[in-house]
């Protein structure tokens, strides 16, 4: 099971197009398929449910109808996101962002 994981891995890695099933159900891989969708010409004027069908609901917590996001993930205490902002119902603009998280904690 562990050595199927790492095999998919390293395939990805080396052949990384485009994959939705792959974008849905594994996270981990998601980080190889930013660059692509940043710089796909196509992906501008999409609509929202061509997103949705191809990259799978928002993941945002704002539900914000103009701003959708996905998590790629977490390096060095930030969380990177692939967002996808929406005018006239369609995407207009496409951005890799990072928020810092930081440890909250309380002390006497």
């Amino acid at each position: 099971m562990i050595a199927k994981a790492l095999r998919e891995s390293v395939q990805y890695m080396l052949h990384p197009h485009f994959k939705s099933h792959i974008w849905k159900t594994r996270h981990d891989l998601r980080k190889y398929y930013v660059r692509d969708l940043i710089r796909d010409p196509e992906i501008l004027g999409k609509t929202r449910m061509e997103i949705e069908n191809m990259l799978g609901p928002d993941e945002s917590r704002t539900q914000l109808p103009e701003r959708w996001s996905y998590r790629i993930g977490m390096i060095n205490k930030r969380k990177y996101y692939l967002v996808f902002e929406f005018r006239d119902h369609r995407v207009s603009c496409v951005r890799y962002i990072y928020k810092n998280v930081y440890k909250m904690g309380y002390s006497k």
